[in-house]
């Protein structure tokens, strides 16, 4: 499923998977960036359980100002340690076939997951330098939402 980080309909940014933008918060954290936490969506209903501040709801939690250039800062700070050369595929996607219980009917369906055996600098580094980059920029500009989005082709 696809992560949006989402300001405005004409201003938001996706990662492809949930792994990606956690491995992005892990890389920042390794270079100083230490998270404010986030506001709670402005949906949250729950008088048994306050919100926490988490990046991982994906129902719209925000990311403020001060917070997102931040982590802005401290991904600009690896930049320079990740690698140039080609990574990699940081995922995988399987075909899996399976037969019911009549072995009469076979269904095919892809499953997409992380390449576990990547460590962050490989995640970010090579191609996917850009993407960072671009990430960079988005936060440089302010707060946002975060959102999960399906079916999201980028």
């Amino acid at each position: 499923m696809t992560i949006e980080l989402y300001r405005s309909e004409d201003d938001s940014f996706y990662f492809d998977y949930f792994g990606t933008w956690e491995k992005v918060l892990s890389l920042a954290q390794l270079y100083g960036w230490q998270p404010i936490g986030t506001f709670e969506p402005w949906d949250w209903q729950s008088e048994e359980t306050p919100w926490e501040g988490r990046y991982d709801f994906y129902g719209g939690e925000e990311v403020s100002a001060v917070d997102a250039r931040a982590l802005a800062t401290a991904l600009g700070t690896a930049l320079p340690d990740l690698p140039d050369h080609r990574m990699p595929d940081r995922i995988f996607e399987t075909e899996l076939e399976e037969i019911d219980r009549e072995d009469e009917m076979s269904i095919s369906f892809y499953i997409i997951e992380p390449n576990k055996e990547l460590n962050l600098f490989e995640v970010f580094g090579g191609q996917y330098k850009k993407q960072l980059m671009r990430f960079i920029a988005f936060c440089q500009r302010g707060g946002f939402q975060i959102y999960t989005l399906r079916g999201y082709s980028p």
